[in-house]
């Protein structure tokens, strides 16, 4: 053990390193001690024992400190990571969240297509990496019954020691998914971690469970948590296809000051967030999907940027979910994607039309949008488009309500996955968000299908030529165009006057088209309104 050290007095540091080949320094302090700009330890541990207060500017996980978090609720699956270089899982055992495998309650890993179990345990746990347990909350078979307090000892990585991720999942669907974990002892920024030999994603997902709290749980973005990954916490990355990235440093210097939560959220970046809540059909628990986010920032694109964010189908047996649907071409072609979280730029022409999908599994046929609305641009506005009910909605003047019917229940408790979204074949989106001046959205605040009726468009999935008919209710100059997935217009269909009362035919030649999701957009003085369909090859 190294001899001590004694510190008389009120002391300040800036910039403290410590080089030692001793096993440990003790510091007993008898004044107040200041810590202004980090403490590095190149070698050794920590220990400071002191009369006085001791404040830092910038803290770094000291060593020798003990660092805890509770688990509260009820039986669920916590998403979680390990606060130090190492961890084993019979440390948990001991707190009371119990381990187990066949069936596993511990995946310690996921490899592109399925979560990865221990091959026994005890197993050791390692910094930089996401752990999924699911906590019994029972007192059988050394469980105890929750709240439960889980802490652990020792040093978290330091400066010289980044957790470096190498073995990186790329590629569509649940190949993308990487599961990593905060390593530090304080909130990590999202929108700093490092990629090697290529951007590193600013978007994380965070499961949050909703266990004891009347709710199923469900996916949290990070761009909902003023960009921070809490203490303890475990997430998810999204690495498509045709990424270079080798592999993801955790940074020292990411650490934000304290312990991070799930309270609150930054207001510089420009959003619309709709938050879908429902109600579990068999518990009477609430379903509540927080991660469908439309942001908008100059350094936006609408290919893929850093971001963007795939679709994760949530763990419950039950849900209801939204997700932005796009085309991007990441490595492999142009394909549709379901997106979390759809990253655009600023620079609008008019506005935006982004399909959104409806998934709804095992929930009452009552829905709501909940709509956050987050610095958006001044003279901005934001238009939800209901097309199997007929209605718009500005989302201005709060939540929308409508109806659906859901699919059966999925599997058990244990049912662990992470499966990305998939619009199926002929599945037409249900709703349009529309986001752009604001004259838009008060140009509609009255029903404006009220003004207009348009058919379905017929074939759907339609190869050659789709069809609807439109019927205006005073004549009036029309046009109507078709988008696609990024919200490009890449067909002319009509710009004319049209009669009043007289239906009239609209045909889509769709030679040239890729296959996937598009929007027919109509038009006039009186009514803006839109049918989605499919084109299949």
């Amino acid at each position: 053990m190294g001899s001590p050290v004694f510190l008389q007095g009120a002391v300040t540091f800036d910039f403290v390193t410590i080089r030692t080949g001793s096993s440990r320094i003790h510091v007993a302090a008898f004044g107040d001690v200041t810590i202004n700009r980090g403490l590095t330890l190149t070698r050794g541990q920590f220990f400071l024992v002191n009369n006085g207060p001791f404040a830092s500017s910038a803290p770094q996980g000291l060593t020798g400190t003990t660092t805890a978090t509770t688990l509260t609720g009820s039986a669920g699956w916590r998403l979680l990571s390990v606060p130090a270089r190492t961890l084993s899982s019979a440390e948990l055992d001991d707190d009371g969240a119990a381990t187990q495998l066949g069936p596993s309650n511990i995946f310690t890993g996921w490899d592109g297509s399925e979560y990865s179990e221990p091959a026994s345990l005890p197993t050791t746990l390692n910094a930089g990496r996401g752990f999924y347990l699911y906590v019994f909350d029972n007192d059988d078979l050394g469980s105890q019954s929750l709240p439960i307090t889980l802490d652990i000892d020792g040093a978290d990585p330091g400066v010289a020691d980044d957790p470096r991720i190498t073995a990186l999942n790329t590629g569509d669907g649940n190949a993308g998914s990487n599961m990593l974990g905060n390593p530090f002892r304080n909130a990590l920024d999202a929108t700093r971690l490092i990629g090697i030999r290529g951007a590193a994603p600013q978007v994380a997902a965070i499961w949050q469970d909703g266990a004891g709290a009347g709710t199923n749980g469900g996916y949290v973005l990070t761009t909902d948590l003023n960009d921070q990954i809490p203490v303890w916490q475990g997430f998810f990355l999204d690495i498509p296809s045709g990424s270079n990235l080798t592999g993801i440093v955790l940074p020292d210097v990411a650490q934000v000051d304290g312990s991070g939560s799930f309270q609150g959220r930054r207001s510089a970046p420009s959003y619309v967030q709709l938050v879908l809540n429902g109600t579990d059909a068999a518990t009477g628990d609430a379903t509540r999907d927080q991660a469908a986010i439309a942001m908008f920032t100059a350094g936006g694109d609408d290919d893929w940027d850093s971001r963007d964010m795939r679709k994760l189908v949530p763990f419950g047996s039950a849900y209801a979910t939204l997700a932005f649907v796009t085309e991007h071409d990441l490595g492999d072609g142009p394909e549709t994607h379901l997106m979390a979280q759809d990253s655009r730029g600023l620079d609008i022409d008019g506005w935006l039309s982004l399909p959104v999908h409806l998934d709804a599994v095992g929930t009452d046929p009552a829905l709501s949008v909940e709509p956050v609305l987050s610095a958006l641009p001044e003279g901005w506005g934001a238009v939800l488009e209901d097309t199997e009910a007929g209605v718009r909605h500005d989302l201005r003047s709060g939540p929308y309500a409508f109806t659906a019917s859901a699919q059966a229940r999925r599997g058990g408790p244990l049912a662990a996955r992470a499966e990305r979204a998939r619009l199926a074949t002929g599945d037409a989106p249900r709703f349009t968000l529309h986001v752009g001046p604001d004259a838009f959205a008060t140009a509609n605040e009255a029903a404006p299908t009220a003004g207009a009726v348009l058919a379905d468009v017929f074939p759907n999935p339609a190869v050659g030529v789709a069809r609807t008919t439109l019927t205006v209710a005073t004549a009036q100059r029309v046009r109507a165009v078709l988008v696609d997935a990024l919200g490009r217009t890449v067909r002319e269909v009509l710009d004319t006057d049209v009669a009043a009362g007289a239906e009239r035919r609209l045909e889509v030649d769709l030679d040239g088209l890729a296959a996937g999701t598009y929007l027919l957009r109509v038009s006039g003085d009186s009514f803006v309104t839109g049918r989605p369909f499919t084109v299949v090859r």
